[in-house]
């Protein structure tokens, strides 16, 4: 696994107010077309579930980006007392399979049972036995 994983550090902007308005993004249609609109939504949930585990009484948990030199990731991993927790972050309204083999690939890397997808859409689902699909307000 060591020789797979890219040992390099992922830059998150944890202010999403601050980073639109660093970006002179000023409007919701502004967002809604921005090339950073996935950044901004994927620094947005991490920050939000951070603050969800950290409120919490489980001791030391540790937050982590997970890629291989494939390209493979998991964009957000938390290890708790109850193990690891896979969360992969999409700002499109629809999810199937196909937009995941990466995170698939991952779980089965790392040995883990199950995912979670974050994405825009409405309705929470599981989409296989593996992964969870959420809905931003569902999640939190």
């Amino acid at each position: 696994m060591g020789k797979r994983l890219v040992k390099s550090h992922k830059i998150y902007f944890r202010d999403t107010g601050l980073l639109h308005y660093l970006l002179n993004i000023s409007s919701v249609e502004a967002l809604r077309t921005s090339p950073y609109r996935g950044f901004s939504f994927e620094g947005f949930v991490i920050e939000q579930l951070k603050r969800k585990y950290m409120q919490e009484p489980s001791g030391r948990t540790g937050f982590y980006f997970y890629r291989t030199s494939q390209g493979d990731e998991i964009d957000f991993l938390v290890h708790d007392r109850q193990g690891l927790h896979a969360y992969e972050i999409k700002t499109s309204t629809t999810i199937g399979l196909g937009d995941l083999k990466g995170f698939k690939r991952s779980l089965e890397q790392l040995g883990l049972r199950k995912g979670t997808v974050v994405y825009f859409g409405r309705e929470d689902f599981q989409l296989d036995r593996q992964i969870e699909v959420r809905t931003i307000n569902n999640l939190l």
